[in-house]
């Protein structure tokens, strides 16, 4: 076993409590410690119940088609209840995600869904089916 004389002992127990005042007092201005923990967002999620959800080609093409939008995390399209979960960095609006809905031909469910809002979902269905046979 090691013998430290007094002497060390003590400059030991300074240097210990210097590096520990050091670990434990954080300055305003300086970085936190784990820079991935400040550069997190906070992620948003939107929930839409939409009309002429038909199929999983229907599903393939809402993912593609939505995930495109910046700041999209996931795309979950759940037919049970004919809803589309987006969740994102909060970068982009509700309203942005409802417009390339509808432009695709899946509006909200409240919306008017006339013939061409169907016309444009059974072209975006055929779409993701052809993408499901491709290799």
């Amino acid at each position: 076993m090691l013998q430290l004389s007094a002497r060390a002992r003590l400059l030991l127990s300074q240097r210990d409590g210097e590096i520990w005042r050091h670990l434990t007092t954080q300055k305003k201005n300086d970085k936190p410690r784990n820079a991935s923990a400040s550069n997190q967002q906070t992620m948003k999620t939107e929930k839409f119940l939409i009309a002429n959800l038909k199929c999983g080609g229907c599903e393939n093409t809402i993912r593609s088609k939505v995930s495109e939008i910046d700041g999209v995390e996931s795309v979950v399209v759940n037919h049970d209840d004919d809803s589309v979960t987006i969740t994102h960095s909060g970068n982009a609006k509700r309203e942005e995600f409802a417009k390339k809905l509808h432009s695709i031909g899946y509006p909200e469910a409240t919306e008017e869904n006339g013939l061409l809002l169907k016309l444009k979902s059974y072209a975006s269905c055929l779409v993701g089916r052809v993408k499901n046979l491709a290799p």
